[in-house]
């Protein structure tokens, strides 16, 4: 285990540059973040109405009104690619159980989904947006 964690120690901290993580606990009005990525979302549509141009990242919005907290996170697809490639590693030695309900190959088909939004949700206490670009 210990030679696995001197070879991937370089790639983690390529990834803390490669993300980008924001957490802003003192917001109470989520509307303008999710406006302006609706935006953003909305011209990647109008460029590429099929989804077939290429996808570098994935974009996560998340607000939770109970703590006015609001996640912003892009992660670039190479390393979640990376990620996946070392979850197939580790399942094929048995480091960790496999859930029945969720298998990391499935991320693997999101690059086929194409630029644009994956999820949206807009509950009262809370709301979500999952895009690729």
């Amino acid at each position: 285990m210990k030679k696995y964690i001197k070879f991937l120690l370089p790639f983690i901290l390529i990834s803390f540059y490669s993300c980008v993580l924001i957490i802003d606990d003192r917001i109470y009005d989520p509307n303008p973040y999710f406006k302006n990525a609706m935006k953003r979302i909305e011209k990647i549509h109008k460029k590429d109405p099929k989804r077939e141009g290429p996808v570098s990242s994935m974009k996560i919005l998340v607000y939770e009104k109970d703590e006015h907290k609001l996640i912003k996170l892009t992660i670039p697809f190479w390393l979640l690619n990376f990620g996946l490639d070392v979850a197939e590693a580790s399942e094929n030695k048995k480091y960790y159980r496999r859930s029945e309900d969720f298998h990391y190959t499935d991320l693997k088909k999101l690059k086929e989904a194409g630029p644009g939004l994956l999820i949206q949700v807009d509950e009262e206490d809370s709301k979500v947006l999952i895009w690729l670009e």
